[in-house]
């Protein structure tokens, strides 16, 4: 394939990519997990068993720290979607920049030309 037709393509390749990039809504970075915590209450069925209470949280990476919060039940369906799509747009976000680095390197190569 010659240069121009490279070009060409990386750009419609990078065009399809931004509007996937867009129609991703509803974004929290982080990861969604379900934990098992033992309540400490020596009156408690968890004191006795190996799993505790399930806890249900999001963990992500904010100022150099990792941050922790618990998630209501009620939310557990929106919370999963919302990492989920994030994981989406990071993947994509990856993938842009690689076809973005290859149309420099085209367009550099064309230059030369």
């Amino acid at each position: 394939m010659d240069i121009n037709n490279m070009i060409k393509s990386l750009s419609s390749k990078i065009a399809d990519r931004i509007k996937t990039i867009l129609s991703i809504s509803d974004m929290i970075p982080g990861s969604y997990n379900q934990v098992y915590c033992k309540c400490g209450k020596p009156t408690c069925w968890c004191y006795k068993e190996d799993k505790g209470h399930p806890a249900r949280r999001i963990t992500w990476y904010e100022n150099g720290k990792y941050r922790t919060k618990a998630i209501p039940q009620k939310d557990v369906q929106w919370i999963k979607f919302a990492t989920e799509n994030y994981k989406k747009y990071k993947k994509n976000l990856k993938i842009l920049i690689m076809l973005n680095d290859n149309l420099i390197e085209c367009l550099k190569k064309h230059s030369k030309e």
